[in-house]
């Protein structure tokens, strides 16, 4: 475990997020209290020391994906960790996507404060997936978006009500989703 993220007062401590990319690399996510921002640590197949990859300042980290080329896209959400902050106090926190190359960390996008990110993902066709909930409607409505130009225009879908559950196939480019009594299927190649 890397040493920002052991706690003697808490050794059950979980990681804010652990994924393993289509590169074969595991990748850590967790609020660095010394460093004060979330930092992510990869540890590719056959290594056990895990390494410092990327800082990604006062955000928390929802989600990762990385493609066969190693690049990485990381899905966050301004403030700290939801873990470490009461829900209302993220009103006003933005969900936005990045990118890592190796070498440089940008910014692709910033939804706006309704949309929460929960999932991201690489689709068949190299397309970004972002997976979230429109907190700003009275119920919230799961919403889906989409960019095949490497995160810079978004397609965004309402998909109704917020489902009890759901999948995205990387592979075949399915999404199910089960709302209410139905299961919905659906094709984001």
């Amino acid at each position: 475990v890397p040493t920002g993220a052991r706690n003697p007062e808490n050794e059950r401590q979980r990681f804010d997020l652990v994924a393993l990319g289509q590169d074969n690399v595991l990748r850590m996510a967790f609020f660095d209290q010394f460093r004060g921002e979330s930092v992510i640590y990869s540890l590719p197949w056959g290594e056990t020391e895990p390494r410092f990859e990327v800082a990604v300042g006062d955000y928390g980290v929802n989600d990762i994906a990385a493609n066969e080329h190693g690049e990485v896209y990381i899905l966050a959400r301004k403030g700290r960790p939801i873990t470490l902050m009461p829900k209302e106090q993220l009103v006003e926190h933005p969900t936005s996507v990045w990118h890592w190359s190796g070498d440089q960390l940008t910014e692709l996008h910033e939804f706006d404060s309704d949309l929460v990110g929960y999932a991201l993902y690489i689709t068949p066709e190299e397309g970004l997936l972002f997976d979230g909930v429109n907190e700003g409607s009275l119920l919230g409505k799961d919403v889906t978006a989409v960019s095949y130009d490497g995160g810079a225009r978004w397609r965004i879908e309402d998909e109704g009500r917020s489902a009890q559950g759901g999948y995205y196939d990387t592979n075949t480019g399915e999404r199910w989703r089960v709302a209410g009594y139905s299961l919905y299927r659906r094709e984001i190649p």
